[in-house]
């Protein structure tokens, strides 16, 4: 499956609404793939939490460190960037989004996400991480 970048974020950092399920969808899926802009989106999800939640620093760090460990394949943005630009041209979602549901549709796989929006954009290629667990 590809993972979306907020389930890694709630469960690294604890957020309680989302922790357990998103722990939940990373323990049960063998093959994790993302994009390489996994990275920063995630290394800016956690400058925000740096900056706003008073997150130390060096936690910051170690869940970066952490979250390389989670992910089995990375695909480059190189391989997607074009199919995502038309996605998002065609939606309108974001491309940083529209990277997670080409590198799915490369594959024939869904990225499971809570993100509503991109849901809404992309019914046929995404899952809740609630339905994805049921499934599993």
């Amino acid at each position: 499956m590809v993972i979306d970048t907020m389930v890694f974020a709630y469960a690294l950092l604890g957020v309680e609404q989302y922790r357990d399920t998103s722990v939940a969808v990373l323990e049960k899926t063998e093959s994790i793939i993302v994009p390489d802009t996994l990275r920063a989106e995630l290394a800016n999800v956690l400058w925000q939490w740096v900056r706003r939640a008073g997150t130390a620093a060096g936690k910051a760090h170690d869940i970066m460190e952490d979250a390389e460990a989670l992910y089995t394949h990375v695909v480059t943005s190189e391989d997607l960037w074009q199919q995502a630009l038309a996605f998002s041209i065609e939606n309108n979602p974001p491309v940083y989004d529209t990277l997670f549901i080409t590198a799915a549709v490369q594959r024939d796989i869904q990225v499971v996400t809570f993100d509503q929006r991109l849901r809404a954009a992309f019914p046929e290629h995404t899952l809740e991480p609630d339905e994805y667990l049921r499934r599993a």
